[in-house]
């Protein structure tokens, strides 16, 4: 994306991946995250799931009324999306939505980021995260190839 930034060029998706003939599942971390979610709302049917990690987002969009599945990963240490601000946008995500919280887990961890300014420190290592999020993922994954 332009300047590493996901608020630029977010819709650069549906050019490169023929979303309507594929089984697509969509996701982000931070920002990437909210942008996905924006997508997502502009684009309710294109893909098959969302996924959000380390985001208080969607907060200026509503997705409650998408039946879209979707998972949201967020960790008690996050110092750049607390588990309140997680907490206060719930109602914005999708009604079946899955929250999973990563306990010791922060922001930077989600990524191979060292640590962020702002954010709180782990008490868990980015191994155990990174392995609590990739099974929580592949499991999402999982559900919705079996339509679950």
């Amino acid at each position: 994306m332009a300047w590493r930034l996901p608020q630029y060029d977010y819709q650069k998706i549906a050019k490169i991946f023929d979303l309507k003939q594929g089984n697509y599942i969509l996701g982000g971390h931070s920002q990437g995250g909210k942008m996905a979610a924006q997508f997502i709302y502009e684009n309710p049917t294109l893909c098959k799931g969302l996924f959000l990690m380390g985001t208080s987002h969607p907060r200026d969009i509503d997705l409650s009324s998408l039946a879209i599945p979707c998972m949201k990963l967020y960790a008690e240490r996050d110092g750049l999306a607390s588990v309140e601000e997680v907490m206060a946008n719930k109602g914005k995500l999708p009604k079946e939505a899955k929250l999973i919280l990563i306990p010791g887990g922060n922001h930077s961890q989600f990524g191979f980021l060292g640590k962020l300014l702002m954010d709180d420190a782990a008490t868990i290592s980015v191994e155990a995260q990174q392995q609590q999020t990739a099974e929580a993922l592949i499991d999402f994954m999982n559900g919705i190839k079996n339509g679950q």
